[in-house]
């Protein structure tokens, strides 16, 4: 397979295809117009032009070049941002402010190519339940967060958001791929190392929407307030994702899509590594009563190409399939002063 890569403007996003797309690239090597296709984006820029690869595919008249351009933008020409190159893309926003907090809302993704093949661990029930206790003591939940029960929860929702569920609808939709009312990731993901592969929709954190962090029992349940100004700005995205074999790995063997839910914040902690984090277990995101806003497949913007595992050691460091090293940091590590 090395041979097709030789005259590959991109030899690592190539190589990375005839592993990751191996089934994809056979089909697509036996068929004359879809093999012209690969010779296109051959010419592609290196380092996650997806947009370049899948008009070399809609150029194609072959059935296999769409599909074999699909795996590759998700596993392959999805460039990896190094931990050097977030530290300056955060360094130079902060240059200048003295704030505990920088605003990188130019950093959110606007797009579905600007989450797709991004990376993150699913945090297990144990290390989630360990995380909110330690959240509750913190000045960040106290100040910024607002507590309920099942019931007082639901009657907020009805009273000032327009939302009516019920706590068995709240619960038993998060996981739910068919439901939209709420969504969380997959309990099938817990303990996972994953790739984002969808993104089904989503939302503005302050046009009536929520973020909410809970115990496994939902006793305690601490929500990101309409009425708070840096904490909850910012956007929610209802997305899919696939178990990889290791982190940074290959997908697993007949991997099944499931929700994951993404946060991705317009303020964060100058030692933040990135923009976004996922809602895993009994954390869940609540859709606004009018709905989801669709996501545009393209457009101008950054790519988010790590997402932290909130309670993730920050000394963990992964490499992935394309040779990029990606430093999986803790989300909420640190203790920002507010």
């Amino acid at each position: 397979m090395e041979s097709i890569c030789a005259s590959s403007n991109c030899q690592d996003d190539c190589l990375c295809s005839t592993k990751a797309c191996k089934i994809q690239l056979d089909a697509c090597v036996a068929d004359q117009s879809c093999k012209k296709m690969q010779d296109c984006v051959s010419a592609c820029p290196c380092g996650g032009d997806a947009s370049c690869v899948m008009a070399c595919a809609i150029a194609s008249a072959s059935a296999n070049a769409l599909p074999m351009a699909e795996c590759q933008t998700t596993h392959c020409h999805t460039k990896r941002f190094t931990q050097e190159e977030l530290q300056f893309n955060f360094g130079s926003i902060a240059n200048g402010n003295s704030s505990e907090y920088v605003d990188i809302e130019e950093y959110i993704p606007r797009a579905s190519s600007h989450l797709i093949g991004a990376l993150a661990n699913v945090p297990t029930k144990e290390d989630m339940d360990k995380h909110r206790g330690q959240m509750a003591n913190e000045s960040i939940t106290k100040n910024h967060m607002s507590q309920f029960n099942e019931d007082s929860l639901i009657q907020y929702l009805d009273r000032e958001l327009g939302i009516s569920m019920s706590v068995r609808e709240l619960r038993r939709c998060a996981p739910d791929p068919s439901c939209l009312a709420t969504w969380s990731t997959s309990p099938e993901l817990s303990g996972k190392s994953i790739i984002i592969t969808d993104i089904v929709g989503s939302f503005e954190m302050t046009h009536g929407g929520m973020s909410c962090h809970a115990t496994s029992d939902y006793s305690d349940i601490r929500c990101h307030g309409q009425g708070d100004t840096l904490i909850t700005p910012g956007k929610a995205f209802y997305a899919m994702g696939k178990a990889l074999e290791h982190p940074g790995g290959l997908v697993e063997d007949a991997a099944v899509e499931f929700p994951v839910a993404l946060r991705c914040h317009k303020y964060v902690a100058k030692s933040a590594s990135t923009p976004c984090h996922l809602l895993s277990n009994s954390e869940l995101l609540i859709a606004p009563a009018a709905g989801l806003d669709q996501v545009p497949s393209t457009s101008d913007g950054h790519k988010t190409l790590m997402v932290s595992k909130n309670d993730k050691a920050e000394d963990d460091f992964v490499v992935d399939f394309t040779g990029h090293t990606l430093k999986l940091g803790g989300y909420y590590t640190h203790k920002p002063k507010c």
